[in-house]
């Protein structure tokens, strides 16, 4: 059986027990094939539902009041979709997949059974969450303070932790489907000014580009210069109980 995509990234900060990974993979049993630009979730619907990104990218977005599009987060394979929203009754933005995928729905009321069952897996979930957050507390930073290339610098070096907790990406190299577009509405920048500036770290030697596979020439410079700190990777499990699921 193949490993859950969720199981492999939650088993970077803990050593998980054969229950826990049974638990988790039983909120994936059910996977939704996605097409590319199929909406997951509506602004404005009920949420009941979570999902694991099994494997594709997803997006959330809204309109600015002018009608410009803003990305304001993505979801990569073993995230989960709708932790972010939990307290809200109904959705306050559009999730879309931006690549063709897969996600396995499971019902908000999992979540409970969880705390109940699994201590040890919501502390992990609940921490991972509190580090998302402070990630996208950054990206806002850039977005505000930061030179538009190094914005773009700093959500590279973001992607690529994350892809690597993921499993997906183990070296500098990574895949980024994304369109310039995409990553432009995700930076507050012009497709064309994205276009732009890969073409700029390509000619100093600062990146390599082929096929939407980007690999950082100088990756330690580049976290240096941008002051880059990897949240993704970093999760304090010190405060977490002992390994147990206790039965239904």
């Amino acid at each position: 059986m193949t490993e859950s995509c969720l199981a492999r990234r939650l088993g970077n900060f803990l050593d998980l027990s054969d229950n826990e990974r049974a638990f988790i993979e039983s909120m994936e049993n059910t996977p939704r094939q996605m097409k590319k630009g199929e909406v997951l979730v509506s602004k404005g619907a009920k949420t009941n539902k979570l999902y694991v990104v099994k494997w594709g990218w997803s997006i959330v977005s809204a309109r600015e009041v002018t009608g410009r599009r803003a990305i304001l987060r993505t979801y990569l394979p073993g995230e989960v979709i709708g932790l972010a929203e939990i307290g809200s009754p109904v959705a306050p933005h559009d999730i879309f997949m931006s690549t063709d995928g897969a996600v396995c729905p499971f019902p908000r009321a999992s979540l409970g059974r969880i705390y109940e069952q699994a201590p040890r897996l919501a502390a992990l979930l609940t921490a991972i969450s509190s580090a998302e957050q402070v990630i996208l507390r950054e990206l806002l930073l850039a977005v505000g303070r930061m030179p538009a290339e190094d914005r773009l610098i700093l959500f590279l070096l973001t992607l690529l932790d994350r892809l690597s907790v993921a499993g997906a990406e183990t070296s500098s190299r990574f895949h980024v489907p994304l369109s310039q577009s995409e990553i432009g509405d995700a930076l507050c920048l012009t497709s064309v000014y994205v276009s732009r500036l890969f073409t700029k770290l390509r000619r100093e030697g600062q990146i390599e580009l082929e096929d939407r596979h980007i690999r950082l020439q100088d990756r330690a410079g580049l976290e240096e210069r941008v002051g880059y700190a990897p949240l993704a990777t970093r999760i304090d499990t010190s405060w977490f109980s002992k390994a147990r699921v206790r039965p239904d």
